[in-house]
């Protein structure tokens, strides 16, 4: 491959230059039979014409004809990164001959190229994904993923950091990722991320201009048609940034560029008209009269302002696959053929609409009818010309004795597909079946030779309803049915995106660079994504596993070398601390997720060490020891531990070496110790238990209420020890407390369960009775409900009631809780509450619920909870998908009570919806934080994170339920992101921003949790099957705690 790259100078520098060079050369005279003829296009007729020969330079003339298929000649090797080459410059760059301006920019080699990949990288992607297309070749289309997968990176990378001066390279890179879209559209998610990376470039396009970084006007302009497209298929309006941006392009214009300029804004008016229309703000008699005003601009642009020597027909005889009516255009300029395809389908579409208006308007004149075949004819004429302008630009595919030195700026099939569908399109009465039948044709072909799927999908778009072409005689016939909606899906069809796109930049010229990156690597989150690389999907998830555990044993080993026999590590100062009573709590968190990897000498170091935990005594704390805590990680970590290694049926008792065989039996005699010094938070007069212990001696400190889940978050716990000690006593105490949740009372004037099955937070360990009526599934009662349904796993039969209640508390968060935030309706997430009064905020703790949704949904066999979880999985994968770290926040508030006013407003202005716009429980989102939440549907409150693990926690969930491979791959770029920015000298430190670059600053600190769940999670998601996975074979013979300890069930397996 270098050898051949060392012959080429640097394609790319003209594939992007300056469309409005005035030294380009005339190509060299291919050898051909064909009769060069010039003339001024007729408007009169669509007939081939006689004309005199071309009087033009030949210095300055541009040929959109023929060209070479092999670019690369004889340099071409049998790799297929040079396949990908040629295939790309061969079928998706306009020929445009010889550039001896071009030769002179051309900087930089091919080889250079290879070395920076910053551009070569795209350019392969695109060239293979196209080869793969047309050959079927599954090979192909893995190599072109990788290369797409690495452009994303950089593109991600490029964009976060806006300091660096390659702007110019970032923007390239996202124009070439659009045509990947365009290519590969066949796949999931592709024509969503088409829009994203179009807006993407915008805002680059846009911040290079702000930095006196200009290109040219004409670069500009042409840029303006791509959105004003955009808008046009939204039926909305330029939006306010467009307008600028565009007005301040046409200020700066030279007297060349008054064409383009002009007709920018022409087009312009149009698309806001156009918007109007469909909004049905204004009637159709004032839509036609202002329609007519832009259809005479138009006519007179184009007989007046556009220098007749700027286009030419060529007639030819010789047979080319792609010809209509044997002709094609010549051109002095690539700026001016855009231009021109512009001017036609912006024209035809003006025309339709006065068709439109014009049947509809209550009175028909004379003059209605004049226009009326004045626009069919106007439609009929500029249809074939689009027809004739693709012959040419596309018959050069097929004539491989024309030869050039330097392949030209990209573009062609590209820029052709919508002027192709809007001909073909069109009312039946203004084109003949001849030419409907040929973009049919083209678009065929465009599919089959260049490998571009879009033009699948647009054959479906301009196929006409039946099995003929229709044939109609009047003109009420012709428009009625085929315009409306005609164009309402065409092109890249990116309605599942842009219906949220729309609602979020109506205020921006393209969008914030750090949603770009966000939604850049949303993309690289999709199912599409994970074969992106050589690997198949089992072979990455291997690979990922892998990365987790040794991300899981670097830790560790800090751990054991800063801050052994300590409960946490400082992995900044290389310290530690005892915020969980000085028992090693990261030790013992890290033991079921050590077996669970297999990975036997940290499995060996940390039995050894809980045999040394002296239980009876507590490091004294202000906070004493937390019940609840003390729970879910010590206990639950020992009984799990206990559950895999014991020697009677532990599945992973092979990794005990025999030195350490007795300290399996230690961690269940450990466990009986520290519930026995921990009974004493139940000695209550109800028996709920107090969460606020000390020890030496075993006592309370004294509190008269609890939380909900610090009482129902003990029961599985204790009633495994119970189960496996055959002592009864634990299952009792935790069940009594938890009889009180089960059969709310209510102190008087609380509604203790404001909606059935959901409780309030605070009992009275006195009296039983509920406190309050505030709760939600958010931290302080998430956990209550999370083993309701855990509980029905451990034991279906002794614990069905448990299930009845989860159900209660599922179906009634679906109808009373479930909430959309107002920008972005295609999220879901839970409201907390407070009475019956929704509160819209949430947290990281919160993310938990699409996993217990999903596990629900699976045991009970009810696909409405699968799903349900599911919508809300994608709602928490969002807050990471949305931040510039990738990592989630730990509180946002991701709804707005209100609802944005209609689209005319460019700024966030709200009506009320459900609640009052007084309403202090739900305020309106800070000025500062405005954009942020129109664009994501949520504003972050509190921007830290630290180390939680909920989020994998409902991704690992979501695949375990569907085995969709875009879980796992949410699941990875999680963990990527976690293990890129928190990584420190020892370990993994927490974030105080996630929402800036680097998480703003780290903070000294990892919690135990990190062992216990976000490094399980994050393994299993990607581990084979085995016993303690989630739904294996269709059951589950382990149930995870709170803290993602696995316990063996004792029921029947459900």
């Amino acid at each position: 491959m270098v050898a051949a790259l060392e012959e080429l100078k640097d394609q790319l520098s003209l594939l992007f230059r300056d469309e409005n060079e005035r030294t380009l050369q005339k190509a060299r005279a291919p050898r051909r039979r064909e009769k060069l003829r010039t003339v001024r296009l007729d408007h009169k007729s669509t007939d081939r014409v006689d004309i005199k020969p071309c009087a033009s330079s030949p210095e300055s003339d541009v040929m959109l004809a023929p060209v070479t298929c092999n670019v690369l000649r004889n340099t071409i090797s049998d790799s297929i990164e040079d396949q990908g080459i040629n295939f790309f410059f061969s079928n998706y760059a306009v020929a445009m001959g010889n550039s001896l301006d071009g030769q002179k920019n051309a900087m930089t080699t091919w080889k250079d190229m290879s070395e920076d990949k910053s551009l070569l990288y795209p350019v392969l992607s695109v060239g293979l994904a196209g080869l793969s297309n047309v050959h079927h070749d599954l090979n192909l289309m893995h190599a072109s993923r990788k290369y797409y997968a690495e452009t994303l990176k950089y593109v991600i990378r490029k964009v976060r950091d806006t300091s660096t001066p390659d702007l110019q390279t970032s923007l390239k890179a996202s124009l070439i990722l659009t045509l990947y879209e365009i290519v590969t559209c066949g796949e999931p998610n592709s024509h969503s991320a088409w829009g994203v990376h179009m807006e993407g470039a915008a805002s680059l396009l846009r911040l290079i201009t702000e930095r006196m970084e200009q290109p040219s006007v004409r670069t500009q302009i042409l840029f303006c048609f791509s959105l004003f497209v955009k808008c046009f298929q939204e039926h909305r309006a330029a939006p306010s940034a467009y307008v600028e941006w565009t007005r301040k392009i046409c200020i700066s214009q030279s007297i060349e560029d008054m064409p383009a300029s002009d007709l920018v804004m022409i087009m312009m008016r149009f698309i806001n008209l156009n918007a109007s229309i469909k909004a049905g703000l204004i009637d159709s008699e004032t839509a036609l009269s202002l329609l007519l005003a832009l259809e005479a601009e138009l006519e007179r642009w184009d007989e007046e302002l556009f220098p007749s020597s700027n286009i030419s027909i060529v007639n030819t005889e010789e047979e080319m696959e792609y010809h209509y009516q044997g002709q094609y255009l010549y051109y002095r300029d690539l700026g001016s053929a855009r231009l021109y395809s512009n001017y036609r389908w912006a024209r035809i579409l003006v025309n339709e609409q006065i068709l439109r208006d014009s049947t509809s308007v209550a009175s028909h004149s004379p003059d209605h009818a004049l226009q009326q075949k004045k626009s069919i004819k106007v439609i009929s004429r500029l249809a074939a010309e689009i027809c004739i302008d693709a012959s040419g630009q596309l018959s050069r595919h097929c004539n491989p004795q024309v030869l050039y030195d330097f392949p030209p700026p990209i573009g062609n099939v590209f820029v052709l597909l919508f002027p192709l569908v809007v001909a073909g399109g069109t009312i039946p009465a203004a084109i003949p079946d001849e030419l409907h039948l040929w973009v049919l044709g083209t678009l065929d072909k465009i599919l089959r030779n260049m490998g571009v799927m879009q033009a699948l999908r647009l054959k479906e778009v301009v196929k006409r309803p039946g099995s003929a072409v229709e044939n109609t005689n009047h003109l009420v016939d012709a428009t009625s049915g085929n315009l409306e909606g005609k164009f309402s899906d065409i092109f890249w069809r990116a309605r599942d995106m842009t219906e949220w796109l729309r609602s979020t930049h109506k205020a921006a010229l393209g969008i914030p660079l750090g949603a770009y990156a966000s939604l850049t690597n949303e993309i690289r989150r999709s199912e599409f994504y994970t074969i992106f690389c050589m690997q198949t999907p089992a072979e990455n998830a291997t690979a990922r596993a892998a990365a987790v555990k040794s991300a899981f044993q670097f830790a560790f080993d800090g751990y054991i070398t800063y801050a052994y026999g300590h409960d946490e590590l400082h992995p900044i100062s290389n310290s530690s601390s005892d915020s969980r009573n000085g028992w090693g709590a990261s030790a013992v968190d890290a033991l079921s997720t050590a077996i669970i990897m297999k990975d036997s000498d940290r499995v060996n170091i940390i039995l050894e060490y809980i045999a040394t935990i002296d239980f009876n005594h507590a490091l004294s704390t202000d906070d004493g020891i937390s019940l609840f805590e003390t729970t879910i990680r010590y206990l639950g970590g020992m009984l799990a531990g206990y559950d895999f290694l014991n020697k009677d049926n532990g599945p992973l008792a092979s990794l005990v070496s025999d030195s350490n065989l007795d300290n399996v039996d230690t961690l269940l005699a450990q466990s009986i110790i520290l519930a026995d010094n921990l009974a004493v938070a139940f000695n209550t007069p109800t028996g709920i238990p107090n969460n606020n212990l000390y020890f030496d001696p075993p006592r309370t400190d004294g509190s008269t209420t609890n939380g909900l889940a610090t009482i129902g978050t003990l029961v599985l716990e204790w009633t495994r020890l119970s189960d496996l000690t055959g002592n009864t006593t634990y299952a009792t105490l935790s069940q009594k407390g938890e009889s009180y949740l089960l059969n709310p009372q209510s102190a008087e004037g609380v509604s203790g369960e404001p909606f059935p099955g959901l409780l309030g937070t605070t009992v009275d360990l006195n009296t039983g009775l509920f406190q309050d009526g505030t709760g939600g599934w958010v931290g302080g009662d998430d956990s209550y409900y999370e083993y309701l349904i855990k509980m029905y796993v451990y034991d279906s039969d002794k614990y069905a009631s448990y299930k009845d209640h989860w159900v209660a508390a599922a179906d009634s968060s679906i109808e009373n809780l479930a909430s959309n935030p107002s920008t972005r309706p295609d999220l879901t997430f839970l409201a907390a509450y407070d009475g019956t009064e929704r509160l819209f905020v949430s947290e990281h703790l919160a993310c938990f619920d699409g996993g217990s949704f999903i596990l629900g949904g699976l045991v009970l066999n009810e696909q409405k909870y699968i799903d349900f979880g599911l919508k809300l999985v994608e709602g928490c994968e969002d807050t990471y998908a949305s931040t510039v770290t990738g990592i989630g926040p730990e509180e946002f508030r991701p709804f707005h009570p209100y609802r944005l006013k209609s689209s005319e407003s460019d700024s966030p202005q709200w009506v009320e919806s459900s609640t009052s716009i007084n309403d202090t429980n739900n305020p309106h989102a800070p000025a500062t934080d405005a954009a942020f939440y129109a664009q994501y549907g949520f504003y972050i409150t509190n921007s830290a994170y630290i180390l939680r693990p909920e989020v994998v926690e409902s991704f690992y969930y979501a695949y375990r339920a569907t085995g969709h491979e875009k879980y796992r791959t949410y699941a990875w770029n999680a963990f990527q992101a976690i293990s890129t920015t928190c990584r420190a000298s020892s370990g993994f430190a927490e974030l105080n921003d996630v929402n800036s670059a680097g998480g703003g600053s780290q903070n000294d600190f990892q919690d135990s949790f990190l062992f216990a769940e976000v490094m399980k999670y994050s393994f299993l998601i990607h581990a084979p099957d085995d016993v303690w996975q989630v739904e294996n074979n269709g059951v589950n013979q382990f149930v995870f705690n709170t803290e993602a300890h696995p316990l063996r069930v004792a029921g029947t397996p459900v």
